[in-house]
């Protein structure tokens, strides 16, 4: 059984969760699996965010105290929403990642793009959950896939050391029982397998 909500508001998913947990798919003589599933809908990119970070906590007092200015987690927040700008934002991209996005600005040259990918690329992450709450991972996975044609390599191989932090950062990732979409549009969770 698929169930969708559409601009799911609650803050508390643990109730979707249990009824997913309480069929797990059986499968009955018949021949075919049960199981549920929840697909939260959002009708717009700010809204999904904001679902994700209630979701996933990202929106607690604990983390917002950690974003404090020169913080770990104010520094990465600044060369995230430097990605979104000028990386991800040279071929008109729509997804924003939760950045607003510059109206008009020049765009960097490839060593002002370098400087801050190294910086990235030379940072100790304190703890690996920075990655998700900052979406760096995933935008930095998104630049690994710009077609050369948006973003030339000029010698500073930039492909080849996004898709690098990318395969690093891979052994780190947090895993949830939630789903995201690319489009940023839909959050989804199912019913695990029975043992």
């Amino acid at each position: 059984m698929s169930i969708q909500i559409q601009d799911f508001s609650d803050r508390d998913v643990k109730p979707l969760i249990d009824l997913c947990d309480s069929c797990q798919h059986v499968k009955p003589k018949a021949g075919y699996w049960e199981y549920i599933s929840f697909h939260l809908q959002y009708s717009s990119a700010k809204l999904y965010l904001q679902a994700q970070d209630r979701i996933e906590g990202w929106d607690s007092e604990a983390c917002i105290k950690q974003r404090v200015a020169g913080s770990e987690l104010s520094k990465i927040f600044g060369w995230a929403a430097f990605l979104a700008n000028n990386f991800l934002a040279r071929h008109g991209q729509s997804k924003t990642y939760g950045f607003p996005r510059h109206r008009s600005h020049t765009l960097r040259t490839a060593s002002q793009l370098d400087k801050v990918l190294s910086l990235i690329e030379e940072h100790k992450f304190s703890d690996p959950k920075i990655l998700e709450v900052t979406r760096i991972r995933e935008m930095m996975e998104d630049v690994a896939k710009l077609p050369p044609s948006i973003l030339p390599e000029e010698d500073y191989a930039f492909h080849l050391r996004a898709a690098t932090l990318s395969h690093e950062w891979a052994r780190t990732r947090t895993l949830t029982r939630w789903f995201f979409s690319a489009d940023q549009r839909r959050l989804s969770v199912h019913s695990k397998f029975s043992k």
